[in-house]
């Protein structure tokens, strides 16, 4: 199974969860979606992610079967119990300290900083995922005990995939204290700490199934009594675009190697931890930080109302395009692909981009440029959408128009309601 189809298939059951999750806050009355923008704005990362990993344009540092030819010692049986619960442990290991190192190190903070973005802490914060981490994989050489022991990848491949989606279920607050498994596995409580702010949580729980491993290394944190987590990120991205989230990071690096005049600090620059700047570069361009993670703003801005309906219908269409795209990826050329996908980016860069109270002229307007020009290309039937159902091309071209001339029309949506309603 591809990552594509495995998306596809996944997808319902995500949604389900994350309705049931939404009910039971409801029942339970606590504020788990109490920023309707905010769950917007995690499941379009998890669209901008689905798209670039489908896109299939990353690098990878060093690739996996590079390593099983040159250093397999061993040959592990595909069959054998032995070798599955050796990938389990050995990925999870590896996954573990390359989700340290990205908290560690600025470059690779980068690859990581959108999935902590969010200041809530529920299902859809799961799906803020990197879009910079699927374009550089650098966290391959972590599998190489693995490939000592000679463990075929398509064993690999089977179990990152389900840990890549286990992972889903324990973000969310409805789960309290689950006993003894507190001890073994990661749980919902032990992975709110991990993206708490509090200066008692910060960079504790890494792990990703097991707990054992932040046992052993001297990270793991339980929950201490009367110190809720606080979420979010220390220095605040103030933005729902998980586009520009993804790059960041890096921007604020090349600006800070330019800016700084000593030459050790620019070479200091590409191996800073995270949160270290050259006093220089940082004057010039001063990066707002949070002092007392028990009083500060949240990123909340207010749009109108017919505003910010129209971003959710742009949301659900960029969600159905997105499923439409993985249901056609096997019949586009390579072009295509890149075209098709390139273009749900855009779609999301704008309307999370709206989403904050901006006009997105420029973005609406490239958007309307770039789905005329694949119309022409397509001769009238956009990717063939027509085929399911007639008339859909001329129907999206409407809209995508109309959305571009009110975006000229309303420049600066009037601050009359707020995003921070609940549901």
């Amino acid at each position: 199974m591809t990552f594509e189809e495995s998306i596809f298939l996944a997808a319902p059951m995500f949604f389900l969860l994350i309705g049931l999750e939404y009910l039971a806050s409801r029942w339970q009355r606590k504020p788990v979606y109490s920023n309707t923008a905010d769950a917007i704005s995690s499941i379009s990362s998890g669209i901008a992610n689905g798209t670039t990993a489908a896109l299939g344009i990353g690098f990878v540092l060093i690739s996996y079967d590079w390593m099983l030819e040159t250093f397999a010692i061993f040959h592990f049986d595909s069959h054998s119990p032995l070798t599955w619960f050796l990938v389990i442990l050995g990925l999870d290991f590896a996954g573990y300290w390359g989700h340290r190192f990205t908290h560690t190190w600025k470059f690779l903070w980068q690859m990581h900083i959108v999935h902590h973005s969010s200041e809530e802490f529920n299902l859809p914060c799961a799906l803020r995922q990197t879009v910079s981490g699927q374009l550089l994989q650098v966290f391959t050489f972590l599998g190489l005990p693995l490939a000592i022991l000679g463990v075929p990848f398509e064993i690999i491949a089977v179990v990152g995939l389900v840990h890549l989606f286990y992972q889903y279920w324990y973000h969310t607050q409805l789960i309290g204290n689950l006993g003894w498994l507190e001890r073994i596995i990661v749980t919902p409580e032990q992975h709110a700490i991990h993206h708490a702010i509090n200066p008692e949580y910060i960079d504790k729980n890494f792990g990703q199934w097991f707990c054992i491993w932040d046992r052993m290394f001297g990270t793991f944190q339980a929950k201490i009594p009367g110190v809720e987590p606080v979420f979010g990120v220390t220095q605040p991205v103030r933005t729902w675009n998980p586009i520009k989230i993804d790059f960041m990071i890096w921007i604020e690096m090349l600006r800070d190697l330019v800016n700084t005049r000593s030459l050790r600090q620019k070479l200091r620059v590409l191996i800073s931890r995270t949160g270290e700047r050259p006093a220089d570069a940082a004057s010039l361009h001063p990066t707002v930080s949070i002092d007392d993670v028990y009083s500060f703003e949240k990123f909340r801005p207010e749009v109108r109302p017919n505003v910010f309906a129209l971003c959710v219908v742009e949301f659900f269409l960029t969600l159905s395009l997105l499923m439409y795209f993985f249901y056609q990826i096997t019949s586009l050329s390579r072009a295509e692909v890149l075209l098709f996908g390139g273009f749900i980016l855009l779609c999301v860069a704008a309307y999370t981009t709206r989403m904050e109270g901006k006009p997105a002229t420029l973005l609406l307007g490239g958007r309307l440029l770039a789905y005329l020009g694949l119309l022409f290309y397509w001769q009238g039937n956009w990717f063939g959408v027509n085929d399911v159902a007639a008339g859909i091309s001329s129907v999206l071209a409407v809209f995508f128009a109309l959305t571009f001339l009110a975006s000229l029309y309303i420049r600066k949506p009037i601050a009359t309601y707020s995003t921070s309603d609940q549901l």
